[in-house]
């Protein structure tokens, strides 16, 4: 399974990964939403990147993927924020110099035709929670190549193809030196332009998934079902949810609370009943549910038949 970060750009939101996601099923991803606090108090990519770091902080990702000014955050953590070397950074139609006329498309003119208004309107409404500093730090005489430098992770920029069938004759229009572009490796997307996840959800997500190699291969079906180990049971209930809507009385429901000694006590207890079996749901290596045979009759060959989930957000698989 790939875990992954994902960061948006400029005067766009969380929705616009809304297309791109759903085609990567075996992915476990997080995309962060910046408050409107936070990007008005921002005057330059690094205010915004501290606050991201703050977020994340003591998580690993395989891959984070930031598109626009949202590369640049990536490079950023990367470079200032103790991002491990392993983490692949995936720069998605980032400028990190000003850009010539061939890069400078919103989108393609079908594309404009289909979701300009949408998109239009998403911009018009977050530009005013943005600086003016943070707009000049983006358009004017910038260089964020200096992130590049300093890093050792793999770094992927991948750029809308403006649906030119030469796209890659114009990369000398990205001003980047010859050192810089031996740090990245250049793929384009066909048929976008900068707004790709909107645009070509489905080709991005092929690139996406090639570029993280074995680990975008697992899918939801490497489900499997393995006898409890301690380890995975506390694995399990360390980030367990309670569900409130099966309480019918609101008053007999309490957020759960992770306690050690609790969660040994609760698996010698399963243990030691001869008439009951735990097993460990497992997503590839990740424990994400319990199954219990209870109440086993060896005789009649029956039993009652538990299953658990981890949270609500597993209950697709």
């Amino acid at each position: 399974m790939v875990k992954a970060l994902f960061l948006y750009g400029v005067n766009c939101t969380e929705k616009v990964w809304d297309k791109l996601l759903p085609l990567l099923p075996s992915w476990e991803y997080e995309t962060l939403v910046y408050p409107h606090e936070v990007t008005q108090r921002a005057n330059c990519v690094d205010d915004l990147t501290r606050w991201v770091a703050s977020q994340i902080k003591g998580k690993e990702y395989d891959v984070i993927v930031g598109h626009s000014l949202g590369g640049l955050m990536a490079l950023e953590l990367a470079a200032r924020h103790d991002i491990p070397a392993g983490t692949r950074i995936v720069c998605l139609d980032t400028n990190l110099k000003p850009a010539g006329p061939f890069f400078r498309n919103l989108m393609t003119p079908e594309h404009m035709e289909m979701y300009g208004e949408t998109v239009g309107t998403m911009m018009a409404q977050e530009r005013v929670y943005y600086t003016e500093a943070m707009f000049k730090s983006l358009q004017e005489e910038f260089d964020y190549t200096p992130f590049l430098m300093e890093i050792k992770n793999p770094v992927e920029l991948l750029l809308g193809d403006r649906d030119d069938a030469d796209a890659r004759s114009h990369i000398s229009e990205l001003d980047l030196s010859e050192e810089t572009l031996n740090k990245v490796r250049i793929t384009f997307v066909p048929n976008s332009c900068h707004m790709a996840m909107i645009e070509s959800p489905k080709e991005l997500s092929e690139i996406l998934c090639e570029k993280m190699g074995k680990l975008a291969n697992e899918s939801i079906m490497t489900v499997q079902l393995k006898p409890m180990t301690r380890e995975q049971c506390h694995a399990l209930y360390r980030h367990w949810t309670n569900d409130a809507s099966i309480y019918m009385d609101m008053g007999l429901f309490h957020p759960y609370v992770y306690d050690e000694d609790a969660v040994n006590r609760y698996f010698d207890a399963k243990g030691m009943d001869a008439s009951r079996r735990l097993f460990a749901i497992l997503l590839g290596d990740k424990v994400i549910g319990e199954l219990q045979l209870k109440r086993i009759d060896y005789d009649k060959k029956e039993c009652t038949l538990s299953i658990h989930m981890q949270n609500l957000s597993l209950i697709h698989i």
